[in-house]
């Protein structure tokens, strides 16, 4: 894993898992984790 490749993507928001809004059911049940 090349440390720079992803630093790079994380600063153009390129890295393909983020989403715009928190996962509803991760927001409900946080608390419990």
């Amino acid at each position: 894993m090349e440390h720079e490749f992803w630093h790079e993507r994380w600063a153009k928001k390129e890295i393909g898992f983020h989403e715009g809004t928190v996962n509803q059911y991760l927001h409900d049940h946080w608390p419990e984790l």
